[in-house]
């Protein structure tokens, strides 16, 4: 009777085991889809990431594009603002000559107010240009600190995230 009652025990004590197991293969079948899903997520995460990245990189390559063009702009403003200059000494040089030998000098007058008011729209114009340059290079700037900041995230803190869970996951069922 003695023996019955100890291998009762034994048994016992080896279903209360088997079902400690059972419960810890069932933790641990929930960790495991728990950790399958948040890899997905990650990865999902990381998709959108690639994506906003890519499209970052194109507007970056249309805003180069738009720079040189109004650097291209900006050359041509400041070489007729150098013709303009050219062609309004020209005139002071008249009037002066034709102050020097009394002559009229009307028209020139008029020639040298024309090419002065056009002398102050080539400045703005380039100032303009210079403006907008600069805006272009600002907003080139924000892109490429966003670029950089979405592919230092994407090589580092997804990595570790997963890694860190498993190893919290290890400690608890460990002790």
């Amino acid at each position: 009777m003695r023996r019955i009652k100890e291998k009762d025990d034994i048994i016992l004590d080896l279903e209360e085991k088997l079902q400690q197991k059972a419960d810890m293969v069932d933790g641990l079948n929930e960790q495991k889809q728990t950790l399958e899903n948040q890899k997905a997520q990650l990865v999902e995460k990381l998709k959108r990431n690639a994506d906003m990245v890519d499209g970052l990189k194109e507007q970056k390559q249309t805003l180069e594009k738009l720079k040189d063009q109004m650097k291209v702009q900006l050359k041509e403003v400041e070489k007729k603002k150098e013709e303009n200059k050219q062609k309004l000494l020209s005139v002071e040089n008249k009037i002066t000559e034709a102050e020097n030998k009394k002559t009229d000098k009307g028209g020139l007058l008029t020639e040298k107010e024309n090419l002065t008011e056009v002398k102050w729209k080539l400045d703005e114009q380039k100032t303009n240009w210079e403006k907008l340059i600069l805006n272009v290079e600002q907003m080139l700037q924000k892109i490429d600190v966003l670029v950089s900041s979405a592919q230092v995230q994407e090589t580092t803190g997804y990595d570790n995230q997963g890694f860190e869970l498993v190893d919290e996951r290890r400690t608890e069922y460990s002790k």
